[in-house]
């Protein structure tokens, strides 16, 4: 009767292990998220990047835990027309999915550069406008970096899994 109880805590304790084995540990990328319009937004403003993270709600409003499926890479993307910024973003991205029109073969280029994120900037451009997109894949890699001495750097929630971080 014991070693009955003993196989049958064993074949529980197996099967357990099992399904919390099957589980996909879910991974999320910490990224800068803002957009603005004008050469004056503050989206271009590393001072309120800054000041977001000093927020006394505890919960910043100018980055975004990007979790699956858009959680390959942090994106930069801006506008320019006539030499002026119409828009500029900072988000998180599928590498697939950009703020750009899907349909237009204009920003196919664009699309298929964003796909290896190497931290850089791809432009593509017409008689009116310029279209810039920059990827990267690390957390807050889209944004003001504090890495001097004494600077700020961002604090990652407490219950954020770094991507770069073996699971324990």
């Amino acid at each position: 009767m014991a070693s009955y109880r003993n196989i049958r805590a064993i074949t529980e304790i197996y099967m357990v292990l099992c399904l919390l084995g099957s589980f996909e540990q879910v991974t999320s990328l910490m990224c800068y998220f803002c957009a603005g319009s004008s050469s004056k937004s503050s989206c271009l403003d590393a001072g309120y990047f800054l000041d977001g993270f000093k927020n006394t709600d505890g919960n910043p409003h100018m980055f975004k835990n990007c979790t699956a499926p858009f959680n390959n890479l942090c994106i930069i993307q801006e506008y320019r027309a006539g030499g002026n910024i119409a828009s500029h973003l900072r988000d998180c991205s599928d590498g697939l999915t950009f703020a750009f029109p899907v349909n237009e073969t204009i920003y196919n280029k664009l699309r298929s550069e964003a796909m290896t994120p190497r931290n850089r900037t791809s432009c593509i451009f017409n008689s009116i406008l310029q279209v810039c997109l920059t990827t990267c894949n690390t957390d807050f890699c889209n944004g003001p970096q504090y890495e001097a001495p004494g600077t700020y750097k961002p604090q990652i929630p407490s219950n954020h899994i770094d991507r770069d971080t073996p699971a324990q």
